[in-house]
């Protein structure tokens, strides 16, 4: 791991293929220890990434400011039936879900 000292804020936001890579994001967090904002909207977690990107963001220290669809404005998890539903992806996203179309969802 390679330490970004200048970082200060990281927008990732409507980042549809960053998904799988929020674990990867997470465990880098301590090579950016004066990251104070960290923006992930649009950006599709599970319920333990969730959980673990919270935990993170904690311990780390610096960051101020988490805006995802699935934190509230002081950067904790808001309630599980608050997050966007699976058919809100596929419409978001529909070149991800080629199966399926929202309409079809149901």
């Amino acid at each position: 791991k390679q330490d970004l000292p200048n970082l200060m804020w990281l927008d990732m936001s409507y980042n549809p293929l960053l998904g799988a890579g929020v674990d990867s994001l997470i465990k880098h967090l301590s090579c950016a220890p004066h990251l104070e904002k960290l923006y992930l909207w649009g950006v599709k977690m599970t319920p333990q990434q969730v959980m673990n990107l919270t935990s993170a963001v904690q311990q780390h220290g610096n960051i101020t400011v988490l805006q995802s669809f699935y934190h509230d404005d002081k950067g904790n998890p808001k309630p599980e039936h608050k997050w966007p539903s699976e058919n809100h992806w596929k419409r978001m996203y529909p070149d991800l879900f080629p199966d399926s179309s929202p309409e079809s969802a149901h």
